[in-house]
């Protein structure tokens, strides 16, 4: 009976289509589960890696270094180069 009215609210709500494991519906998110959900694959999940780990993560580490170097670079333009004032 629970099944039945869990599937019901699924197929007339747009909210639980959309978003089936948002962290507003935490109660009933292990609950409700999409029909055309499907597991992943190791090929997708090794896909997915290297795209993290030889793609996201040098850009973002690049990202970061040059964005950090440009404040202090932008810092040293205004006030100054570090040391002693003559």
């Amino acid at each position: 009976m629970i099944q039945i009215n869990m599937r019901r609210k699924w197929l007339l709500s747009p909210t639980i289509r959309q978003f089936p494991h948002a962290p507003w519906r935490a109660s009933q998110g292990s609950q409700v589960m999409d029909d055309d959900a499907k597991p992943r694959t190791k090929a997708q999940e090794l896909r997915a890696f290297l795209l993290l780990s030889v793609v996201m993560a040098p850009v973002l580490a690049v990202g970061i270094v040059s964005g950090y170097g440009f404040l202090v670079w932008m810092f040293q333009l205004l006030a100054g180069p570090p040391g002693p004032k003559f």
